[in-house]
């Protein structure tokens, strides 16, 4: 998987082959993306793309995928160009399902 920092650069981490991920949490702190992954057995990770930001300023967070919530956003979230990018496509597909589209 991977998740990006304010500048765009890639930080990437492989999920374990061994557990089934029931929810990944995305948070933006000034502007790099903060991943949490919650797997089905209760355990959970957590990467973030920055550790050298010198002020955590929150801009948001979102959930691209999740079991127990029936969201899959997750393909289109892949294709985003930045952080926040990412956050606007999870936002805009919500508001299609919420319309029943």
């Amino acid at each position: 998987m991977t998740i990006l920092d304010y500048a765009n650069k890639a930080f990437s981490f492989p999920l374990p082959l061994n557990k089934e991920v029931d929810e990944i949490t995305i948070t933006i702190l000034t502007g790099d993306e903060v991943a949490d992954i919650l797997y089905l057995d209760g355990s959970s990770d957590h990467y973030d793309s920055n550790n050298e930001r010198a002020t955590n300023y929150y801009d948001g967070s979102y959930i691209p995928y999740s079991i127990r919530r029936g969201i899959d956003y997750y393909k289109a979230w892949l294709e985003r160009k930045d952080s926040y990018d990412g956050m606007a496509i999870v936002e805009a597909l919500r508001r299609l399902d919420e319309r029943g589209h």
